[in-house]
């Protein structure tokens, strides 16, 4: 029960179910075994998954007799997050391990060769008997093969200069070394002591820079579907690129400019592709024309098609934005706990904006679903319950005041995503616009306490407001009035804003106006859906959703991303 065991059957279940998809089956027996390994996997550790509390990478492996092997093992989590066992839909997880791996780096190389196959060694207790004791070296050995998931998996990341590190270090070892490679090896500094296993010029281990250099460098992965593209650059080279690459018939040249961001693809035989931007680009464009996060096309005989990655969608997060996540969305992850999520299973988007109080004029933030993160002073305090805010993103929305400052706010149009329910354009829910003259943006349009009141307050599309009593339900009924902007609070929201492991002002800001009853569009149905907007979030009721997801936050942090810049880098990001 290893964890690179399990992500190499992980791929093989999903390789399956795409191999049984392209012979005309459904491939559903092959996506639930992986669904539910994946499960599996994440549990916690005392329910029979990999992941222990306080600790950035699952364990190495579980025995049957209940034996925990704890240890960071590299090659087991690197082929986890190549599999996608580990990918960025874990969020957190996938982010704490790969800042555990960027900060022992150095302890990962070998003086002789990468990459350490644990961090400190194996235990002597797990040696097998058919090791003898003068291989005990073995157990604290580095293999250069694990360049090949150590260098895509880092630049994939965020770490190029890591995955550059390693791959330099597989060639400084090739040149050497005669023949060029060795398949293990520990220098004298290493817990055992220094030994080498002689086998050397291995296809495996000359294999694997040529996986590390197309799979990361040029980021090529080849399917039954496309070919796909997606560079991760981890040096700008002069006339870079590859030619008479074969796939499926046709012969692809690729050439790549990484510092200047773009790449051209030119095919003898038309060829299906799947072209993402190079690094941490936010999305591609064509031939001049923009696509969004992937573009998939089928490329003719002769074609060229110039790819272009433009703006920026990854920047190294912060730890504090981790530290309010785990508080708020960690047992919700961990299945510990049954509600909704407050933030978001992954944040989609980590990037630098202007406000004038920070230093250069420019902050840290981090989108999720539900909000958006700031880091607005890094020099603050960081044990500061504020040292992360919690963006004032309804507001800006309902007004169309984007704010770039203290006191300093760029103008524009009202946000017309619907506020609750499916995203499309079918969804007769209101969008944010609708509110403008029912909310307090300036303590304004207070209401008067109705503490035990009914809820029989509505709104629809256009922003018209009315009554209907056919509304009436017991948990609706006013619980609580906040003074500070004059609003009253129905039960079922003051009972899931109080029980949150996180201060529901931090969390929600104040209520900006009255719970209103509208339509929305729910998983294709038009239902009854109450809703109630805050400074920070917007909170829904719908009856006769599963338990423990009746209430639940608006997509506000996805409505406010493309608002603001005009795309949903969530959004074809597998």
């Amino acid at each position: 029960m290893h964890t690179y065991a399990l992500a190499k059957f992980y791929g093989a279940y999903r390789s399956m179910a795409q191999l049984e998809r392209w012979i005309g089956r459904d491939g559903s027996r092959y996506d639930g075994l992986a669904g539910k390994l994946r499960r599996g996997f994440h549990l916690g550790e005392r329910s029979g998954g990999y992941w222990r509390s306080g600790q950035a990478w699952p364990i190495a492996w579980r025995k049957a007799d209940g034996r925990v092997f704890p240890f960071l093992e590299t090659f087991g989590v690197l082929q986890a997050t190549k599999e996608g066992l580990i990918s960025p839909q874990d969020g957190w997880r996938y982010r704490e391990l790969h800042a555990a791996l960027h900060a022992s780096r150095d302890r990962q190389i070998d003086p002789l060769t990468p990459t350490k196959l644990t961090l400190g060694g194996y235990p002597l207790t797990i040696r097998r008997d058919v090791v003898p004791p003068t291989h005990n070296w073995m157990l604290d050995a580095a293999a250069p093969w694990i360049v090949s998931l150590d260098v895509p998996e880092r630049a994939r990341a965020g770490y190029p200069e890591d995955a550059a590190l390693f791959l330099n270090a597989y060639r400084a070892m090739a040149q050497r070394t005669q023949p060029a490679v060795l398949e293990f090896a520990a220098s004298q500094g290493s817990k055992y002591g220094a030994g080498e296993s002689g086998d050397r010029g291995r296809t495996w281990d000359s294999a694997a820079w040529f996986e590390a250099v197309y799979g990361g460098h040029y980021g090529v992965r080849m399917t039954l579907d496309a070919l796909e593209i997606a560079p991760q650059p981890v040096a700008t080279l002069p006339d870079d690129g590859i030619t008479n690459l074969l796939y499926q018939g046709a012969n692809v040249q690729l050439a790549l400019d990484a510092g200047a961001r773009t790449y051209r693809v030119t095919s003898d035989q038309p060829v299906n592709l799947v072209l993402r931007p190079i690094a941490d680009g936010a999305v591609v464009a064509l031939n001049g024309v923009e696509q969004g996060r992937v573009a998939r096309l089928t490329l003719a005989a002769g074609q060229t098609v110039h790819v272009q990655s433009l703006g920026v969608t990854r920047y190294r997060s912060d730890t504090a934005f981790a530290s309010v996540w785990q508080r708020a969305d960690g047992p919700v992850q961990a299945g510990a706990a049954r509600r909704s999520w407050l933030w978001g299973p992954a944040p989609f988007r980590t990037t630098i904006e202007r406000y004038a109080q920070s230093p250069g004029s420019e902050r840290l933030v981090e989108y999720y679903d539900k909000s958006r993160m700031e880091l607005t002073q890094p020099g603050a305090d960081r044990a500061q319950r504020w040292f992360v805010t919690n963006g004032l993103l309804v507001k800006e929305l309902v007004s169309g005041r984007m704010q770039i400052g203290d006191a300093e706010w760029e103008q524009r149009a009202p946000a017309s995503a619907a506020i609750a329910g499916d995203p499309d354009g079918a969804n007769p829910a209101p969008g944010y616009g609708a509110f403008a003259n029912v909310v307090s943006l300036n303590n304004d349009q207070r209401a008067e306490r109705r503490i035990g009141a009914d809820v029989t307050a509505t709104i629809d599309a256009s922003g018209t407001t009315g009554n209907n009593l056919g509304l009436v339900r017991p948990e609706t009924k006013i619980a609580a009035y906040d003074e500070n902007l004059g609003h009253n609070l129905p039960s079922v929201f003051w009972r899931y804003m109080t029980a949150l492991p996180d201060d529901w002002v931090f969390a929600f800001g104040y209520p900006i106006s009255e719970p209103m009853w509208t339509t929305a569009r729910v998983g294709g149905t038009d239902k009854p859906v109450l809703v109630q907007l805050f400074e920070r979030r917007i909170l829904t009721y719908t009856p006769g959703n599963p338990r423990g997801f009746e209430v639940e936050m608006g997509n506000v942090g996805q409505h406010y991303h493309r608002w603001r810049y005009g795309y949903a880098p969530w959004e074809g990001a597998n």
